[in-house]
C-alpha cells in the first residue's frame, strides 16, 4: 500500500515539474515567432508599396506618352494611382524629365 502511495506522489510531482518546463519552453519560443510573424508582414508591405509605386510610375509613363500630355496631367495620374492603392497623401515628389 504504501508503495502505491508513494508512486502516485512522485507521478504528480513530476507533471508539475513537466508543466513548468512547457510554460518556460513557450516563454522562450514565443518572442521568436511573434518577431519572425510581423516580419514576415513587413517584407510583405515592402513588395506591396515596391509594386505600387512601380505602377504609379507606368501610369506617370502612360499618361506621358501624347504629345499634348503637361506635367499636371503626369503628376495626376501618379496621384491617382497611388490614391487607388490607399498611398494618398505619401509625400512623393514626381520627377519629370523631358
Amino acid at each position: 500500500m504504501k508503495k502505491q502511495i508513494s508512486t502516485n506522489f512522485r507521478g504528480v510531482s513530476n507533471r508539475r515539474r513537466w508543466r513548468g518546463s512547457a510554460v518556460l519552453d513557450a516563454a522562450l519560443v514565443f518572442p521568436i515567432l511573434l518577431s519572425l510573424t510581423f516580419g514576415t508582414v513587413e517584407y510583405g508591405y515592402y513588395f506591396y508599396v515596391k509594386h505600387t509605386l512601380q505602377g504609379a510610375a507606368r501610369e506617370g509613363a502612360r499618361a506621358g506618352i501624347p504629345p499634348t500630355a503637361t506635367n499636371t496631367d503626369v503628376s495626376a495620374a501618379i496621384t491617382t494611382a497611388l490614391t487607388a492603392a490607399g498611398l494618398q497623401n505619401s509625400g512623393y515628389t514626381p520627377l519629370i524629365s523631358p
